[in-house]
């Protein structure tokens, strides 16, 4: 194997690899941003239902219907009664929600157990049945539920939300899924780059079986005799690599057998070779055939190499009786020769 090809043949499988590593971390980051969007709409899901119900609980209020848009808020802290304004006019019934998530995170925070166990049944209603954690903060003050993401450093987070009009009090989620789920969540826009990188593949080994027969040509046309050699220079020339034989600078096409015939032609004195020694050539281990077989069997090996040099006149086998066969070629000047 040349090194040009030992070349080729690592580029492909480099290429090949390459193109697997791309496709499989594409899925892989498809299935995860599908799951993370999923989650971000699980935990906004698990924050109003987790207010209404400590809400209901301790204010035991009526809601009135709200509708407007706010800029502001009133809340009381520590310092008596605020007015909170916010950045841009929100929903009346956020500010409002905002406004008392404050009051309820003083006199009834979030459970984080009651909260993770919440946002994983919510996770599991959108087809996502994954282990999962919260990270919960009042004043600064972190609980880690489910575990903590140096346990799971791979594992899918969700942006940290906060709850209240002051920004007190904040939770973030996080879902340790399974290859398999994340693999199920892929975008199906995937498929184009599956395709492409197929298709890639598809042409560089296309582009290999090309650059390799293109070798085989240059190789044979190395050991041919130049157009600007007059026809009756050229002779007989036979390839021992590739078993072929090429007059003129056309392939003789014949039979393994015939190939070995037409070498030993060319290499005895005169180009005369005996029955024995053409026996010898064609079977040199075999002892088992009685010399009729042999023979018959070399005779047809004879017959169908005269076949093929009818196509190149000026070339042909004569038999010398009971003796073996001469190689006939146009020119007595002629001398075949070897690659």
């Amino acid at each position: 194997m040349t090194n040009a090809r030992k070349s080729t043949i690592a580029a492909t499988i480099l290429a090949i690899a390459i193109s697997i590593f791309f496709i499989g971390d594409a899925i892989l980051e498809s299935g995860e941003e599908v799951i993370q969007a999923q989650m971000q709409d699980a935990l906004k899901e698990t924050i109003t239902i987790d207010f209404h119900r400590r809400k209901n609980e301790k204010m035991k209020s009526k809601e009135k219907p709200l509708g407007r848009k706010v800029k502001h808020a009133k809340i009381i802290g520590d310092n008596g009664l605020e007015t909170i304004v916010f950045r841009d006019s929100v929903e009346e019934y956020l500010a409002d929600q905002w406004t008392i998530q404050y009051i309820l995170a003083e006199i009834h925070p979030i459970n984080p157990n009651d909260f993770n166990t919440l946002f994983n049944k919510e996770l599991n209603k959108r087809g996502i049945p994954c282990q999962t954690g919260i990270i919960y903060q009042q004043k600064k003050k972190p609980q880690q539920i489910g575990g903590d993401l140096y346990t799971f450093p791979n594992s899918i987070t969700t942006r940290s939300v906060m709850l209240d009009a002051k920004n007190t009090t904040s939770v973030q989620a996080w879902a340790n899924c399974s290859l398999i789920t994340i693999l199920k969540h892929a975008s199906k826009k995937i498929g184009i780059y599956v395709v492409l990188c197929l298709a890639a593949t598809a042409l560089l080994l296309s582009s290999y079986k090309e650059k390799k027969k293109k070798a085989k040509a240059e190789k044979r046309t190395a050991n041919i005799v130049t157009e600007d050699t007059p026809p009756i220079q050229k002779g007989i020339r036979t390839d021992k690599s590739e078993q072929k034989i090429y007059i003129d600078d056309k392939e003789c096409v014949t039979t393994d057998s015939g190939f070995k015939i037409m070498q030993l032609l060319i290499d005895s004195p005169n180009h005369f070779a005996s029955k024995e020694e053409i026996i010898l050539r064609l079977w040199p281990k075999n002892d088992k055939l009685n010399h009729n077989t042999m023979n018959n069997r070399m005779n047809g090996h004879i017959n169908t190499l005269r076949r093929s040099l009818q196509d190149f006149p000026g070339y042909q086998i004569e038999t010398e009786h009971s003796k073996g066969y001469y190689l006939i070629i146009p020119s007595s000047d002629e001398t075949p020769t070897t690659a």
